[in-house]
C-alpha cells in the first residue's frame, strides 16, 4: 500500500525498495511509511483526497487476505461496488 502524496506507505521498506516501487515515483526509500504505522494511527495517512493510495500485493497472501477482507466489508457497509457471481 502506497499514499503517493505527500508521504507514501508501504507494507516493507526494503521490499518497496527492490522492488523499485517508491523509485519509480521518484521517492527514495526513507520516504515510505509502514503499512502499520498506517494501520495502527502512527501515521495519519492519506490528509487530502486528492492523494491517491496504492495497494501492490507481493508474495504476501495473508495481507492480502486481511486488507481485501476489510475493503469488502467497507464496501457493505456503505453500499457501494457490485456483487460478482464467479460461478455464472
Amino acid at each position: 500500500m502506497a499514499c503517493l502524496s505527500p508521504a507514501p506507505g508501504v507494507d516493507d521498506r526494503e521490499l518497496a525498495a527492490e522492488a523499485g516501487a517508491l523509485a519509480a515515483a521518484g521517492l527514495p526509500a526513507t520516504a515510505a511509511t509502514t503499512l502499520g504505522d498506517l494501520l495502527t494511527g502512527a501515521h495519519p495517512g492519506r490528509t487530502d483526497p486528492a492523494t491517491r493510495s496504492v495497494y501492490a500485493p507481493v508474495g504476501l497472501p495473508w495481507q492480502d487476505l486481511a486488507l481485501s477482507w476489510l475493503a469488502h466489508g467497507q464496501a457493505l457497509k456503505r453500499g457501494i461496488g457490485r456483487r460478482i457471481d464467479f460461478l455464472a
